[in-house]
C-alpha cells in the first residue's frame, strides 16, 4: 500500500467539531469499502504479492551472529 499522506489538523478543535470529523470518516470508510470491496481486496493483495516482507527488507546480512 502507499503510505498514508500526511495530515494536519488545528491543535485544538471543539470537541462537537471532532465528533463531527471522527463520524464523517467513518461512515466514509464504510460507503468506500461497501461499495469498492471487491476491487480494494483485489489491489490490496495485489500490492501485498508484489512488496518485500517488511522483516526481509530489515534484514542486514552482514551482521556477526554472537553465540
Amino acid at each position: 500500500m502507499k503510505p498514508a499522506p500526511v495530515l494536519q489538523l488545528p491543535e485544538h478543535l471543539h470537541p462537537e467539531t471532532t465528533l463531527a470529523l471522527f463520524e464523517f470518516f467513518s461512515e466514509m470508510t464504510d460507503f468506500v469499502w461497501k461499495k469498492y470491496e471487491t476491487e480494494l481486496v483485489d489491489q490490496i493483495l495485489r500490492e501485498e504479492i508484489n512488496s518485500t516482507p517488511r522483516a526481509q527488507a530489515e534484514i542486514e546480512y552482514f551482521d556477526d551472529i554472537e553465540f
